[in-house]
């Protein structure tokens, strides 16, 4: 019965010791990476109009309708294109 049990706390310890080596192993690679988040045509266009929001303020009006515009055209069912088309409205006529 003992050696059974010496046997058991043996190949116990060749498991533990073989999945130190893998975790480290792992580690040293890199380890898991988790998931790339997906980038949604809202996020683009929430990006842009912050962005072109950044221009506005630095006072290149040109570069912020661009950019607005660009919203509009390519991300038109967005809250950002409903954003960029408000934003157009107050600057107006280039």
């Amino acid at each position: 019965m003992n050696s059974r049990l010496a046997a058991s706390r043996g190949e116990v310890s060749v498991c533990l010791s073989g999945l130190t080596i893998i975790a480290l192993l792992a580690g040293a690679l890199g380890g898991p990476r988790p998931a790339a988040a997906q980038v949604t045509a809202a996020d683009s266009a929430a990006v842009l109009v912050a962005t072109a929001g950044d221009f506005e303020e630095r006072g290149e009006l040109d570069v912020a309708r661009a950019l607005y515009e660009e919203v509009v055209r390519r991300y038109p069912g967005t809250p950002g294109a409903a954003l960029a088309r408000a934003r157009l409205e107050g600057l107006g006529a280039p």
